[in-house]
């Protein structure tokens, strides 16, 4: 589904709000029409109503993962046909040096 501007929303997944936010901002500075969504749930009911350009998304986050995330939206979004699979990789304080760091393709 596209919006009435024909332009899909960018969204940016991170339960930190400082990171989402600043994110988003940056990312709006340079021409994108980012969003900060603070869950994954949060994030798949709003690919599923308005369509989806872009994911940046933390792999840890509370409750459903980054990744189980990033998958679900796939499943309801319409990739185009040039889609390049995107690696992402947890190297946050959460995971970082204790051996839980995770990586995921989409």
């Amino acid at each position: 589904m596209t919006p009435a501007n024909g332009r899909l929303r960018d969204l940016v997944v991170e339960d930190e709000f400082v990171i989402a936010d600043t994110l988003a901002a940056i990312l709006k500075s340079i021409g994108f029409d980012a969003a900060p969504i603070y869950s994954g749930n949060v994030a798949v009911a709003n690919a599923r109503d308005s369509g989806l350009g872009s994911l940046v998304c933390d792999t840890i986050l509370d409750g459903v993962s980054g990744i189980e995330t990033a998958i679900q939206i796939r499943a309801i979004v319409e990739c185009p046909a040039n889609f390049e699979p995107v690696c992402m990789r947890e190297t946050g304080a959460k995971g970082a040096g204790d051996g839980t760091r995770k990586e995921a393709y989409a």
